[in-house]
């Protein structure tokens, strides 16, 4: 009986074999479908062997655990995949009117494996709803069956999905970790309301795909992950309290109560009074050394970041004494007003081609760096979004303007 299977199978392949790249595009497509539909049934007729298998009990007599071990090992699979499977053969095993649908392509594994989760968790229920959860799956998507098994889980026993929604809130979380450059990785945990809330709001940050015009296309989840950024600098304290003695850049006000980044950089700079450290922002731009500086909040970060940072900044004076510290003056920005004010004027939004973020939400960039020499006058400052501001400090980018007719050009790595 094997063997005759095993011919069966192999003549139907045969007739599935010949190379697509010879056919016409749609002829192409129907010999895929039907490729498909082949292994999905191959896939069901296994399914349906496994049922008998476990109802006998065999896995356990070959030595394994499990029914799920023994379909982990045999079909080199994951352990959370051999769970779904087994629970879709016993699904099969049980019910003879979800077995005759699924080999009769009423509907697919999807939606088997969503009816098999259901009978799992609430057996008896299921087993008085089947009839109208197998008429449903047969004529719903599985996106649309995928909602409509929640609501009847949710339905099915109300004081577990009263239970359930507590549980989710109470476990709620987010986790963040810093990696040793400065950057990051994390993962959150929330519950229904707090996701819709997220999730509607980058929806309507990141949903839309960047312009076909734009020189850079970011994916979704990097969309998302710029949104994140922007939603973090529109909340946020409007002044440094951290009470920090040392050398700091503070970005100047980007966002109304927007956070505030503060970095902490090595300064070298000489004394004519002997006492220590003595500097002014209107005097000098002091060179930053090479290498790590520090985030106040997070830790080092690779020079690049500092950069980005200085370009729309406020400084401090700190004044050394042998013993103590003799002066810390406020924060005083480097751009000031009416600059910021003709910056947007002129520009308006940010000015990375093909972008048309408006000022109120793009940094100020110098287009020669400070590291550089760049100075702070208004032919070498201009609005940058703070996607595109990133891409020139941190990727490789390039952003120059003519300083007599004023065309820019974007160039990339």
């Amino acid at each position: 009986m094997t063997s005759s299977l095993s011919e069966q199978v192999k003549t139907v392949l045969t007739e599935l074999s010949e190379p697509t790249e010879t056919m016409v595009p749609f002829t192409a497509e129907r010999r895929a479908q039907e490729i498909g539909r082949v292994m999905e049934l191959a896939q069901i007729r296994w399914l349906v062997s496994l049922a008998d298998i476990d109802a006998r009990r065999v896995p356990e007599a070959l030595g394994y655990t499990s029914t799920e071990r023994y379909v982990a090992y045999t079909q080199q699979t994951t352990a959370r995949q051999a769970s779904e499977y087994t629970k879709i053969s016993r699904l099969i095993g049980n019910s003879d009117a979800a077995k005759k649908a699924l080999l009769e392509g009423l509907f697919g594994l999807g939606h088997a494996g969503l009816l098999a989760k259901a009978a799992a968790r609430f057996g008896d229920q299921y087993t008085i709803d089947e009839g109208r959860l197998l008429e449903i799956a047969s004529r719903q998507t599985l996106d649309r069956f995928s909602d409509t098994i929640a609501r009847w889980i949710h339905a099915a026993d109300l004081d577990a999905a009263e239970a359930d929604t507590a549980h989710r809130y109470n476990t709620r979380g987010l986790w963040i970790q810093q990696r040793l450059d400065g950057s990051g990785t994390g993962r959150f945990d929330l519950d229904a309301i707090a996701f819709a809330t997220v999730a509607v709001t980058l929806d309507s940050v990141a949903g839309q795909p960047d312009p076909k015009h734009s020189l850079n296309q970011r994916s979704l989840a990097q969309r998302r992950a710029d949104a994140l950024a922007e939603m973090a600098l529109a909340y946020g304290p409007e002044e440094d309290e951290s009470g920090s003695d040392v050398e700091p850049l503070e970005p100047h006000g980007r966002r109304q109560g927007g956070a505030v980044i503060e970095a902490v950089v090595s300064l070298s700079l000489p004394s004519s009074s002997g006492v220590g450290r003595d500097y002014s922002m209107a005097d000098q731009l002091p060179e930053i050394e090479d290498g790590l500086s520090d985030l106040w909040a997070t830790g080092p970060v690779p020079y690049p970041i500092i950069e980005q940072l200085s370009c729309d900044a406020s400084w401090r004076r700190i004044l050394d004494g042998p013993s103590q510290k003799l002066d810390y003056s406020s924060p005083t920005a480097d751009i000031t007003p009416n600059q910021r004010r003709a910056i947007r004027y002129r520009d308006r939004h940010c000015q990375f081609q093909g972008c048309d973020r408006p000022w109120n939400w793009c940094d100020v960039h110098h287009i020669v760096s400070r590291h550089d020499g760049g100075p702070t006058t208004l032919n070498n400052l201009t609005l940058m979004c703070r996607h595109h501001h990133t891409l020139l400090h941190q990727a490789g980018w390039s952003f120059t303007r003519d300083p007599i007719t004023g065309e820019t050009r974007t160039t990339s790595p």
